[in-house]
Formats: structure tokens, C-alpha cells, sequence
């Protein structure tokens, strides 16, 4: 039970973690590269 929880828990981490990165990259980027220039 705890291992499947802990698998659970890895895949929903990995899955947020790309969809930010997503969302970043499609919205972000041009926010970022105005604020660092």
C-alpha cells in the first residue's frame, strides 16, 4: 500500500513538474527574458 502511494505520489510529481515546465516555456519565457534583460 505505502509503495503504491509513493508510486502515486512520484507520478503526480513528475507530471505537475512538466506541465510547469509547459507553462513556463509557452507563457513564462518572454516574462523571464524581459525581466533578466
Amino acid at each position: 500500500m505505502e509503495e503504491d502511494e509513493r508510486a502515486i505520489m512520484g507520478l503526480v510529481a513528475i507530471v505537475g513538474f512538466v506541465l510547469l515546465w509547459i507553462f513556463l516555456e509557452e507563457f513564462g519565457y518572454f516574462g523571464l527574458l524581459t525581466l533578466y534583460k
